[in-house]
């Protein structure tokens, strides 16, 4: 037994490395493959192709390609003037903050906007935008850009109105004042 498993082992260590070797080249075939595959499914769907605009019907267009070219095709809509208080900012001493409200929605909903966020739900509105003023922090009302609170009030104006009508807020004549 020990002479027949010694020539099975030799015959096995000489077709091992050309096996491996075939082994190896599929394997790399397989990859190359694959890798032409993705670079091809790429280059369709996030290729030149990714930019054209997808047609208008209605809700269609999400809130991302609405907030990725705001000034393109928007409109402003005065939400109004705010006069509030903030005690979270800065425990112990309170933080008067007062600014004005505007909202850029696209043309086609602008009177919708207006009926809808000045006319019918104008005390929801308006407490919402309070609110997350007054639950803002100090690094929030201190940005430069306003972005978290500009962020959250367009969310929560969204959300009062059960429809993505506001692209963006702006803010205008922010001040704050700490007694």
């Amino acid at each position: 037994m020990v002479t027949d498993s010694a020539p099975e082992t030799a015959a096995n260590s000489t077709d091992g490395p050309a096996a491996s070797r075939g082994g190896v080249l599929k394997i790399a075939v397989i990859i190359v493959a694959i890798t032409l595959v993705e670079a091809v499914a790429f280059y369709l769907f996030l290729g030149p192709g990714a930019a054209t605009p997808l047609p208008e019907d209605g809700d269609a267009t999400s809130a991302v390609e609405l907030a990725s070219q705001p000034g393109d095709d928007s409109v402003e809509c005065a939400i109004d003037s705010f006069n509030c208080t903030n005690n979270r900012a800065d425990p112990g001493s309170v933080i008067h903050v007062s600014f004005k409200a505007v909202a850029l929605v696209s043309p086609k909903n602008l009177e919708s906007f207006d009926l809808a966020a000045n006319k019918d739900n104008k005390a929801r509105v308006r407490q919402a935008i309070v609110k997350v003023v007054r639950s803002s922090g100090l690094e929030e009302l201190n940005d430069p850009n306003l972005s978290t609170i500009k962020r959250l009030i367009r969310e929560e104006v969204n959300k009062i109105l059960r429809k993505s009508y506001v692209i963006e807020i702006v803010i205008l004549e922010f001040t704050t004042m700490e007694q």
